[in-house]
């Protein structure tokens, strides 16, 4: 067994300063609690304590506006829903059958991706969604163009992205007319 280091004299001064032994006792060997001014300088005093969570009433101090509970900036925080086999089993074959993505995320109440996610997990083909313009169907879009719709109106009336028009006309070597106010 080993023998304490500290001799038996330095214990009992230590104990005297509230360190060892009795507890809370202060330097004078009191065991009251220490006694402070109060905020307000009245001279009253308070013990300690008694104010570490005090009411606004008692402060003086004006209340502010409550703080609200924080909030994404995208709104309530959607709770993430898991499918269930029998669910994945009926979202790949209605999307064999024909249902789109979105159409999918939408019934299943699931984000588009995660539509996309069940179905490379099934090893699904995935049809593709881009549409190749046939020179009948480019030719109309450029006279259209030509006569002074926007790329964005374009693009409305045959169902893509108004960049996508912008790269199909770049392709095929059909000049953009440049912004408004870039001339």
């Amino acid at each position: 067994m080993r023998r304490l280091l500290i001799p038996p004299e330095s214990l009992e001064s230590l104990a005297g300063q509230g360190i060892a032994g009795s507890g809370d006792t202060r330097e004078n060997g009191s065991k009251r609690p220490k006694r402070v001014r109060s905020p307000s300088g009245s001279g009253d005093e308070k013990e300690t304590g008694q104010l570490s969570n005090p009411s606004i009433e008692s402060t003086g101090i004006p209340a502010a506006a409550p703080i609200p509970a924080t909030t994404d900036r995208a709104g309530p925080h959607r709770t993430q829903k898991r499918l269930r086999t029998a669910e994945v089993d009926e979202l790949v074959a209605a999307y064999q059958t024909g249902d789109s993505v979105e159409e999918l995320a939408k019934h299943f109440g699931v984000h588009r991706t995660t539509v996309i996610a069940h179905l490379g997990r099934r090893q699904v083909q995935l049809r593709s969604t881009f549409t190749t313009w046939d020179h009948d169907a480019l030719t109309a879009a450029v006279a259209y163009y030509a006569s002074g719709a926007s790329l964005a109106t374009v693009a409305a009336r045959f169902g893509v992205d108004p960049s996508t028009v912008a790269n199909r006309f770049r392709r095929a070597g059909v000049a953009a007319r440049p912004r408004r106010g870039w001339v």
